[in-house]
């Protein structure tokens, strides 16, 4: 866009949405959220995910849940949307720009891989756990084969994929651990499972909790908002691991190698470190237990 809109809709609560939304909100643009499910962020822990919601509309964006659209159109006055609310209430909003956020789909036509015989379906190449697809010679890895669609699973499948592909003994794809992050600032991070997950598995579980507003460090950076959430089953081996806070994309890292190599909390608990910092807190969170 050559410049920027006066009011923007942004279809989606998801990461892109939000990420988005925040972003043109700062440059000074009127924001509303629409999104179809009742949170935001459906994929992360549902306490956190509200949270960040309260820092986004204390901001000034405009965030709606069950907000279900089902008719645009563009007119003199600019661009419209007709939303029908949970409530049951019809609204007619007007913005300059909408961005669809509601996710993506493969884009296959033109690599015209029927010719080759690749097994394909709606969702993408379809591969076994080694990347390879129905055709011997021929590997794909990313985004076209993979639920997960982030840059740093790409990136460890394309070097899986290379490798294979000349390998005696092809690798499967490990992707028991992978760790995700919404990058809106406090940032949202998580690895592992989620309370929800544990409890639709019906596994017991424990929870260890530190918010940033007791660590020293992130009152020194006035940085309070957010917390670290631990989650451990009755021994201690951790489950899962979410992050609301500034740079939890970084400070989630102790809990994916917690997560990858077997670590219990009283290992992570135990580990030295540095004081003052932010990385603290995921200890504090681990010594909860």
């Amino acid at each position: 866009m050559p410049e920027l809109p006066k009011r923007l809709v942004v279809i989606g609560g998801g990461p892109i949405g939000l990420e988005f939304a925040q972003m043109f909100s700062r440059f000074g643009v009127q924001v509303v959220v629409l999104e179809r499910g009742n949170q935001p962020l459906p994929r992360e822990d549902r306490e956190l995910a509200m949270a960040l919601c309260t820092q986004l509309t204390a901001e000034g964006i405009r965030l709606e849940f069950g907000a279900e659209v089902y008719c645009g159109e563009i007119d003199a006055r600019g661009k419209h949307v007709h939303v029908h609310s949970q409530a049951g209430k019809d609204e007619e909003m007007v913005a300059d720009q909408i961005l669809v956020a509601v996710g993506r789909r493969p884009a296959l036509h033109a690599l015209n891989l029927a010719a080759a015989g690749v097994q394909t379906t709606e969702n993408g190449i379809v591969t076994d756990a080694t990347l390879r697809t129905n055709v011997p010679h021929i590997w794909a890895a990313g985004d076209i084969t993979s639920p997960y669609q982030f840059t740093h699973v790409a990136s460890d499948q394309g070097e899986l994929a290379a490798h294979n592909a000349f390998a005696r003994a092809p690798q499967a794809f490990d992707d028991r651990v992978i760790p995700w992050v919404t990058f809106t600032d406090p940032e949202l991070a998580r690895v592992g499972a989620s309370e929800a997950d544990l409890q639709d598995a019906k596994i017991d579980y424990r929870v260890g909790r530190v918010n940033f507003d007791k660590l020293d460090r992130a009152i020194t950076n006035n940085q309070t908002a957010g917390s670290v959430k631990l989650l451990a089953d009755a021994d201690g081996k951790i489950l899962g691991g979410h992050i609301l806070g500034a740079n939890a994309g970084d400070l989630i890292a102790p809990v994916v190698y917690a997560l990858r190599f077997g670590l219990t909390v009283e290992m992570v608990a135990a580990a030295m470190l540095p004081y003052p910092t932010m990385a603290e807190a995921v200890r504090w969170a681990a010594g909860q237990f």
